[in-house]
């Protein structure tokens, strides 16, 4: 029981995370059900090489696959376990978009808590299917072992050794129950992240027409040529005022001349398109993944759109604050 023990504790403790109504827990639950998914897929990847360890013929893994594998890449054990058919290339992806959820939970803090508990729930969906699907060697215990309250709940009824596949599908199962219920639709969770992310990108929008009434395809195209001066104009280090301001005037009368917007219209409408897409999307790995591909697509005109906002509300409130002698 061994191997097993710290599964089914780890997994157990995840799952009751998830009962919890706070973003923290919900990172928590996810930084544990990551941690097992790693501590399996490494033991099951030595398994593997433990058995190419034969002594007769050639191996089939070689020493430096070997070591990748078994080194600290998480990325080089899900990849081996794909190779070798026992994950899929959905599983492949959802797993790991799921650590790096993880990383940045732990790393950055609160960044994705509206999708967290769902992500979370199917993660240790997935996790209890791979204990079964994966099939730990299990190492038993000797005479003076004691399991954990938590391991013999979840194994009642079982033999401590040797483990059969029943026995690990009844134990996957038990676990399974500890999440709390209903089920979370995770195309709908994302789809609904996505579709509030891109209001609030209208939002801004129609804040900075508010005061002027500009047409929502002028700012689209005064925001992207505003941004193209700045980050693509000469430099005037070195210079005096007046030969700065002539660099400036010349700059921008070759922007005048040449320059052409990247996008003649809002993508707003074509971005909310596809979240709504997202909830008819076949499965958690291809919701996930879509989910990402939006947001990174949509990632630098909101990024411009949020920018223009806050520094017009800056303005603002600097007006504000010299109309009352602050």
């Amino acid at each position: 029981m061994l191997h097993i023990s710290s599964c089914i504790e780890q997994l157990h403790l995840s799952a009751n995370q998830l009962h919890q109504d706070n973003a923290a827990y919900r990172r928590f639950s996810l930084i544990l059900t990551d941690n097992i998914v790693e501590l399996m897929a490494y033991r099951r990847c030595r398994q593997e090489f433990i058995h190419d360890e034969k002594p007769w013929g050639a191996a089939v893994y070689s020493a430096d696959e070997r070591k990748k594998v078994l080194g600290n890449d998480f990325g080089a054990k899900i990849n081996f376990l794909v190779k070798i058919g026992l994950l899929s290339s959905d599983d492949q992806t959802y797993i790991n978009q799921c650590h790096s959820y993880r990383n940045e939970s732990y790393h950055v803090g609160i960044v994705h808590d509206d999708i967290l508990h769902a992500v979370a729930w199917h993660y240790h969906k997935t996790a209890c299917d791979l204990f079964v699907r994966l099939r730990l060697s299990v190492i038993a215990g000797n005479i003076h072992t004691i399991e954990s309250e938590t391991v013999r709940r979840h194994t009642s009824g079982i033999k401590m050794f040797p483990f059969f596949e029943d026995d690990f599908v009844a134990i996957a199962q038990s676990l399974s129950r500890e999440r709390p219920e209903p089920e979370p639709n995770l195309q709908d969770v994302l789809s609904n992240s996505a579709l509030r992310r891109i209001d609030h990108v209208q939002e801004a929008m129609d804040y900075l027409r508010e005061d002027n009434g500009q047409e929502e395809v002028d700012l689209v195209r005064e925001l992207q040529y505003w941004r193209d001066f700045a980050d693509n104009h000469p430099s005037t280090d070195g210079l005096t005022d007046e030969d700065a301001a002539k660099v400036r005037d010349q700059w921008k009368k070759d922007m005048d001349a040449n320059w052409k917007p990247k996008l003649r219209t809002s993508p707003v409408t074509r971005y909310r398109k596809r979240a709504i897409a997202l909830q008819s999307t076949v499965n958690a790995s291809n919701a996930l993944q879509n989910f990402e591909t939006l947001k990174r697509d949509m990632e630098p005109f909101a990024e411009l759109v949020l920018n223009a906002a806050q520094e017009y509300s800056d303005h603002i409130q600097n007006q504000i604050d010299a109309a009352r002698g602050k």
